[in-house]
């Protein structure tokens, strides 16, 4: 007996759950095949475990500078047991809530092991090692493992599909040269990014379903979550050096922002690189407290060619970390207030 579908997308990670869910919503028939569970290495092992375990080293960070705040502590003590408890918590509910947005989309879910039998269908082997009864049949198929090109007894080989070390070779609508066959996420290389991943599964979906998605990846966020978070989009100056780019640097200080200093973390800064005539945001660099959340409102100005007077003169609420970025972007043009004048700016 055959399943036939619409759509068939192996890995049930950030990015097969997305396409999964984007391709249903544009009325495509999905089935989705997760080899062990929904969310895979992200929410399972990688990304939300250690920003969990994250969380509790910054608390017993907060925790050691307490006397500066005036507040003395005693008897603090770290119950690992609980830490991990928490940890799975966030995780099973994450999970489930993945389950049920699969379900309230109406997308069939397998849990197995599955390979490309032909262009248009898909094996799949049970925990057991059971071969699931008949094979699934799909108009499209997408391959979604990951967190390293994960090329392994897919059947690419049978089929001739172009894969190498870096992964499966896709085009810009995330084809294979296998016609009906997509690719995304870890397994086609690149950026090996959850964020990036799930982005790419909403563009491979659009472009099944006949439109025209997009991906671009001149504005995707990084983040490193250390003490402190560090974020970037954008070029760097080393990238605007090789590209030929001439460009103007404006750096603001967490060390003067309000918000910051009451937070008690004032290391680190806002970078902002612009184009020098046009004033375009070229990449914006940030090191300080929640680099991670603050990188967004750098995104937008990165992804929509916004200029350094376009972020630098919105009202930004005070006190608030988000006032570093705004001064920052402000200072390329000589018109930051909380910051001292270049000499090469003159008064006017």
């Amino acid at each position: 007996m055959e399943k036939e579908k619409d759509i068939v997308i192996i890995g049930g990670g950030p990015g097969g759950y997305t396409a999964a869910i984007r391709a249903a919503q544009l009325g495509a028939g999905v089935l989705l095949v997760e080899a062990e569970q929904l969310g895979g290495t992200c929410l399972n092992k990688g990304c939300i475990p250690t920003k969990a375990l994250y969380k509790n080293a910054q608390l017993m960070h907060e925790l050691s500078h307490a006397a500066e705040f005036g507040v003395r502590l005693e008897g603090v003590s770290i119950d690992i047991d609980e830490m991990m408890q928490r940890k799975q918590r966030i995780i099973d509910r994450l999970k489930e809530g993945i389950g049920q947005l699969v379900k309230g989309n109406s997308i069939e879910l397998i849990y197995g092991r599955a390979s490309l039998a032909a262009k248009d269908k898909v094996k799949v082997i049970d925990s057991q090692g059971n071969k699931s009864p008949g094979e699934l049949c799909a108009d499209a198929v997408l391959v979604s493992v990951g967190r390293e090109p994960n090329v392994e007894d897919l059947g690419l080989e049978s089929l001739g599909i172009q894969y190498d070390r870096k992964g499966i070779n896709v085009d810009a609508a995330y084809r294979t040269n296998v016609p009906g066959i997509y690719a995304i996420g870890d397994v086609i290389g690149g950026q090996m990014l959850a964020h990036v991943a799930a982005e790419e599964g909403v563009a491979a979906a659009e472009h099944i379903m006949g439109l025209k998605g997009q991906m671009n990846y001149g504005a995707v966020p990084g983040c490193v979550f250390t003490f402190p978070e560090i974020a970037a989009v954008g070029l760097s100056e080393e990238d605007a050096k090789e590209k030929g780019i001439d460009y103007a640097v404006s750096k603001f200080l967490f060390g003067a922002n309000g918000k910051a200093l009451t937070m008690g973390e004032e290391e680190g800064f806002v970078k902002v690189l612009a184009e020098t005539h046009t004033k375009r945001i070229l990449g914006v660099h940030i090191m300080g407290p929640h680099a991670s959340d603050l990188i967004h409102e750098a995104v937008l100005a990165v992804e929509k060619q916004m200029s350094s007077d376009d972020i630098g003169g919105l009202i930004h609420a005070h006190p608030t970390l988000s006032e570093a970025l705004m001064e920052a972007a402000a200072g390329v043009g000589g018109k930051a207030v909380h910051m001292l004048p270049k000499k090469n700016f003159a008064c006017r």
